[in-house]
């Protein structure tokens, strides 16, 4: 087991958000949907086998896209990365090293690493020119072929994907990916009613 540190979490390009997210906090929704994956990572990750999240907004796909980079190398030693599909967008028109430490631009390292997470797919800007669409289906290309791990996270439904990114690169989501469906309550309300009780509480506001 490795213990995850600030310098982990920079490699992995998690969120400071994200970084005291653990198993134990999901959700009994998320761990319906991604339970079995996280405790079996050892025998899905060496045959290629990743996870196609899709739900609604603020239902907690993030972060269990963050906690899945984190059990990756954490408990299994695979070396993982989490970037938006807006960073990785941006990374091939003008990229950028990731972190000193690891040498490596955004692309390289979503090319290279073993685990990859690629969060929020669908809400990066798109031209008419199709240019990221090409792109991320030749990088799920390049990494099914070499055995890599894909993980997306996205509101698109897999009919919204692939009318978006193409039906060869559906197939190959539907070929290395669990379609897993996301459906729990939106934390992000829950969150800010609970952040609102306690301001009224302290306002002395029934």
């Amino acid at each position: 087991m490795t213990k995850l540190r600030r310098g982990h979490m920079h490699l992995m390009n998690i969120g400071v958000k994200y970084w005291k997210a653990t198993r134990a906090d999901l959700s009994e929704a998320q761990k319906a949907a991604c339970g079995y994956y996280l405790s079996h990572m050892d025998e899905f990750v060496p045959s290629g086998v990743g996870v196609f999240l899709h739900g609604d907004n603020s239902v907690g796909k993030s972060y269990l896209g963050a906690v899945m980079c984190k059990v990756a190398w954490g408990l299994y030693g695979y070396p993982s990365f989490c970037v938006t599909a807006s960073e990785l967008k941006d990374a091939w028109v003008s990229d950028r090293p990731v972190y000193p430490e690891a040498r490596q631009t955004v692309s390289e390292r979503a090319n290279d690493v073993r685990f990859l997470v690629i969060d929020d797919l669908g809400k990066e800007y798109r031209a008419s020119s199709g240019f990221a669409e090409n792109r991320f289906g030749a990088l799920i290309r390049s990494r099914v072929r070499d055995g890599k791990v894909t993980v997306i996270t996205t509101n698109f439904s897999l009919n919204d994907f692939e009318g978006t990114y193409g039906r060869s690169t559906c197939e190959l989501a539907r070929e290395s990916m669990h379609i897993i469906n996301l459906v729990d309550v939106n934390h992000r309300s829950a969150e800010a009613y609970k952040l609102l009780k306690q301001v009224s509480k302290f306002q002395g506001v029934k």
